[in-house]
């Protein structure tokens, strides 16, 4: 058997049941919400580098930074349970399949902790005071970060192939630790410091890998690891979509909109406004709470950036309007006359409802809006912007949006 053929067939399998659901990632406004956050990013940014403090911990910024890129170190297997069965019962050899696992996962961490090293790099710069220092030096520190990382993928190998759990922990932290150190001494001692503790690290490692038993291959552990770093990703889509078909595949998706979901029972006369409550739980458990604190969120760091005051209420207005659009949306998508049709129901009711939960989200994003608007920009004319928003979206959620609904229903 072709473990290369097999290992390719797996990842395209996985990333093509995957990838369809980035189109409504991306359509959900992450793409917005990233690009938002990056110019924030980089307006306070440039504002460090245009007045670099003497004392700036550039030491702990750069370990806090690039120790997660260097320590997280998923190996991708791709492997299945069936494999027990199948492979493990083959002579297959599986050596060259692992090294070739350990070569890309070397391979992609090389080129992610290349962001974060260019990031720092004028940082770098600034804290030693050599604003003209030569390229050679950003490529020596970082051929010696790929050195760490590969002594890192290596450490994780012989970690996971050891046959005790209290072994396998215990050089898990040995690794957390000599890492940190490495990292720490490099940038606050020097080279010959940091040096010696990857020696011994070294020696650690080798003593563990000769002088404890180990797995010729860990099979359930790698298995394991595989559905771990598989429901990494379903996780991270449930994030901004539903994802039917995943949760299947992993029990903790959407825990938080769960959470929230089950405290909707904490609504007044539930009983009574019952298509209250179902909108209300709908939309926490749906995708549009997601976007909609997504848009809030955006908004704030927006008006946090802006350097005047009519600025901040052009933000301000224009979150407001894009919230109230998609709560139109999310209305009109609750009053699908087919759906309560099917259970024999009038769509009157379903119609209110929607309009009332859709007046009293838009009035939760107004008052935190609001609230920044007046603390960035306190004037006379915000506190008007804050009322006449109130007002207006009550008009228009309660009176014109509902009649319009109406109206929609019955020419269904």
């Amino acid at each position: 058997m072709n473990m290369d053929a097999l290992y390719k067939q797996r990842r395209q399998q996985f990333w093509g049941k995957v990838l369809p659901f980035l189109r409504y990632v991306l359509s959900s406004g992450f793409l917005f919400f990233a690009g938002a956050c990056g110019s924030v990013f980089i307006y306070y940014y440039q504002k460090l580098l245009d007045a670099f403090p003497a004392d700036f911990p550039f030491v702990w910024v750069a370990v806090l930074v690039l120790l997660p890129f260097v320590l997280i170190t998923p190996l991708r297997t791709y492997l299945q349970e069936a494999d027990l069965v199948f492979l493990m019962a083959n002579p297959i050899p599986m050596s060259p399949y692992m090294g070739m696992i350990m070569r890309r996962a070397w391979l992609l961490k090389s080129v992610l902790i290349l962001l974060p090293w260019f990031l720092l790099w004028p940082l770098y710069r600034l804290w030693i005071d050599e604003a003209d220092l030569s390229l050679l030096l950003f490529v020596w520190v970082y051929a010696g970060l790929l050195v760490l990382q590969l002594l890192n993928v290596w450490g994780r190998w012989i970690e996971v192939s050891l046959v005790a759990t209290v072994q396998r922990v215990l050089l898990l932290q040995v690794r957390r630790i000599a890492m940190f150190l490495i990292l720490f001494l490099f940038f606050a001692r020097g080279t010959v410091e940091a040096l010696l503790v990857l020696v011994l690290f070294v020696v650690i490692v080798l003593l563990a890998a000769v002088f404890l038993p180990r797995h010729p291959l860990p099979w359930e552990y790698l298995i394991q690891s595989e559905k771990r770093d598989r429901a990494r990703v379903y996780r991270t889509l449930q994030l901004f979509v539903d994802v039917p078909f995943l949760q299947a595949d992993t029990k903790r998706v959407s825990r938080v909109a769960l959470w929230l979901g089950h405290r909707t029972k904490w609504l007044p006369f539930r009983s009574e406004w019952k298509f209250h409550h179902l909108n209300s739980k709908l939309f926490i458990r749906g995708e549009e709470a997601g976007i909609i604190l997504r848009q809030w969120l955006v908004v704030a760091l927006l008006m946090g950036v802006s350097s005047t005051t009519v600025v901040t209420l052009l933000f301000a207005a224009a979150g407001w309007y894009v919230t109230a659009v998609q709560l139109t949306v999310y209305a009109r998508r609750m009053t699908d006359k087919r759906i309560w049709h099917s259970y024999a129901i009038s769509p009157e009711e379903p119609v209110a409802a929607a309009s009332s939960v859709s007046f009293w989200l838009y009035a939760v994003g107004a008052i935190w809006i609001g609230i920044w608007l007046l603390v960035l920009a306190w004037s006379i004319w915000s506190v008007i912007l804050v009322f006449a928003a109130l007002v207006l979206s009550r008009l228009y959620f309660i009176g014109v949006l509902r009649r319009k609904l109406s109206k929609e229903q019955e020419r269904i």
